[in-house]
This record gives C-alpha cells, sequence and structure tokens, in this order.
C-alpha cells in the first residue's frame, strides 16, 4: 500500500476541524462556568483549554501531558479546571478525543502529578456488576480491581473508558467514584485498585450498552478532579452570574 493510503481527504480534515471546534465549545463553556463557580465560591480558580494544560495529541494516538502547567498553577494556590475530551495538536488548533477521553486525560494527568488517588465525579454511584435500569437488585460493587474495571470496559462499559482504565492499571492509580449529589466529604460508591473483588463474568456493569438511564456516565462532559469543598455549597451567585462583569 501506498505510504498515503489511509491519510484521510482534505475534506474530511476540514470537516472534522469544525466539528471539533463546535464540540469543543460546550467543554469550554463548562470549563469556564465550573471555575467561575468555584471563583463566586471564593476559591482561586483557572480553566484551561487542552494547549494551555500542556495536553497535545494526534487522532488515534495517546495524548501526550507535559504537568508544568498545571503544577505552575497549583503553587500558587489556584485550582486549575481542565477542560477534558482535547488536545492540542500539533499543526494548531485542537482534536477532540474518544468518547470518554475527560477519563483518559484525568489519569495522565494523576499519574504525572503522581496522585495519591483519582476522584471521579460522575452522575453515576459507581460500578455494579450488571445495569441496574434493567435489574435493580444488581448490588453497587463497594471495591473492584484495575483488572476487573479493564476487562468490564473492555466489555462494553461507558462508565469508564478502556483505555483509561488500561492506564490506571498501568500506573498503579488508585479510583474512587463519587456522585455529583453526593454531600461533602460523603465515601466513594467504588474504589478501584489493588483489591480482590467478585470474578467478572463478562456481564455489563452500569450504564455499559443504555443511552440513558440512572447509570449514563458524564462521558466527556465529567470533571474528574474536583471535590466539592463545604463554600462551594450554596454558592453566593450563580456560574453565569459569575461571569458577568
Amino acid at each position: 500500500e501506498g505510504e498515503g493510503a489511509h491519510r484521510p481527504s482534505p475534506a474530511s480534515r476540514a470537516l472534522r476541524r469544525e466539528r471539533d471546534r463546535a464540540l469543543l465549545s460546550g467543554e469550554d463553556r463548562s470549563s469556564a462556568l465550573l471555575a467561575a463557580a468555584l471563583l463566586a465560591a471564593g476559591v482561586p480558580a483557572r480553566s484551561l483549554e487542552a494547549g494551555e494544560a500542556g495536553i497535545r495529541g494526534r487522532p488515534g494516538r495517546l495524548p501526550t501531558l507535559d504537568p508544568g502547567p498545571v503544577l505552575h498553577l497549583l503553587t500558587r494556590g489556584i485550582v486549575p479546571v481542565v477542560g477534558g475530551f482535547q488536545a492540542a495538536a500539533s499543526g494548531g488548533g485542537r482534536i477532540t478525543l474518544e468518547r470518554g477521553g475527560s477519563d483518559l486525560v484525568a489519569v495522565l494527568l494523576a499519574a504525572r502529578l503522581r496522585a495519591s488517588v483519582l476522584l471521579l465525579v460522575k452522575d453515576v454511584r459507581g460500578v455494579h456488576p450488571r445495569d441496574p435500569a434493567l435489574d435493580p437488585e444488581s448490588p453497587l460493587l463497594a471495591s473492584l480491581s484495575w483488572e476487573a474495571l479493564e476487562a468490564l470496559a473492555l466489555d462494553g462499559a461507558r462508565v469508564f473508558q478502556a483505555e483509561a482504565a488500561r492506564q490506571a492499571r498501568r500506573h498503579r492509580i488508585p479510583l474512587a467514584f463519587v456522585h455529583l449529589d453526593a454531600p461533602p466529604g460523603a465515601p466513594p460508591g467504588t474504589r478501584v485498585g489493588e483489591t480482590e473483588c467478585p470474578p467478572v463474568t463478562g456481564e455489563i456493569p452500569a450504564a455499559s450498552k443504555t443511552r440513558r438511564g440512572p447509570q449514563k456516565a458524564h462521558g466527556g462532559r465529567g470533571k474528574s478532579d474536583i471535590r466539592p469543598g463545604p463554600s462551594s455549597d450554596p454558592r453566593p451567585r450563580s456560574p453565569v452570574e459569575a461571569l458577568r462583569p
């Protein structure tokens, strides 16, 4: 096959560029609103797009991450709100990552920062052995091994991206799933790490094959590394109000 046999055409590259710009406008808005909510609560924060956060990548490749920009903000006491689902392109602009790309970026960032745990704030309580939307008796798994989570993700589970689970296992990053409505200080619904757990038999966990329902994960819209503090609830001003001059 010729060297350029699998290269996308100029038209398909142009279409992807416009699609990525449209999708990332939502990511930028979400990050800005979260940073504004933190600022309104008295917490120094700053939203960062991929290039500003040191995240670079190419379509179909594992993104690379320079932790310098995030570490710079942390040492100044500023909470970085890193936009997920994206990477800066080598030729300029940004690209979107695969579904669940925010999970992957969060794991890679946690690995580079040598985090003791990665807190995953989702609209799910944690991981179930079977989809509770189909089986209400399916119990919440309090603990899970990295290998078991990766197996579930490879089997189609949408609660966490398969490549993110693989990287968490590779870098030995403990994970903790917390529901976004959980009160501050609430224990995680599911912990993932070096732990023994019941064998996985191929059954699909929560939200793995459902488009909607109580176990649908945030996917690219989730913010994975912010634990709400006591000062953030109630908020003195709404995020939209905080953006106004």
